[in-house]
């Protein structure tokens, strides 16, 4: 008896391993990337799950999301902007939410993309995961929903 326990809590103990390394280790994939003139929107499925993993996926990326995507967009001051969503339920239709007992009209709880010509072109707010600012002196600016960081000339500091 003793030892079936044992065999069970260590093949439950494989399986949550095995699934959290499962999760953890999937590739961050380039659903699309949208622009509105200004600023690029990058739509990523998996995305890493930390801070640092963000900022390591974006440095490792810039180079395809320029030669494939064409962004960032670079202003004519040498600015540009680019912000990361988490692809996560996918694109939804701009609606209210179905709040049950009390109505809504609000529909602020999503970015909608124009250029995205299907009726199912927004995301939620909520699944912005990273903003990256250049500004005109080649710092970047960049915003996780946990902190602030600058790089400049290659060196990160968190702010």
């Amino acid at each position: 008896m003793k030892n079936s326990k044992k065999t069970i809590t260590l093949l439950l103990l494989l399986a949550i391993i095995i699934s959290v390394s499962f999760i953890l280790l999937r590739p961050t994939r380039i659903i699309s990337v949208h622009t509105d003139g200004s600023s690029s929107f990058i739509v990523v499925a998996n995305p890493p799950i930390t801070d640092m993993g963000k900022i390591n996926w974006w440095r490792e990326n810039k180079k395809l999301l320029q030669e494939k995507y064409g962004t960032p967009v670079i202003r004519e001051n040498g600015t540009s902007s680019e912000i990361i969503w988490d692809f996560d339920t996918g694109y939804q239709l701009k609606k209210t939410r179905d709040n049950g007992f009390f109505p809504d009209d609000d529909v602020d709880y999503l970015y909608c993309f124009e250029d995205k010509k299907s009726e199912a072109n927004c995301l939620d707010k909520k699944n912005q995961i990273m903003s990256i600012i250049k500004t005109r002196n080649d710092v970047y600016i960049i915003n996780t929903n946990n902190a602030e960081y600058h790089e400049v000339n290659g060196v990160l500091t968190e702010q």
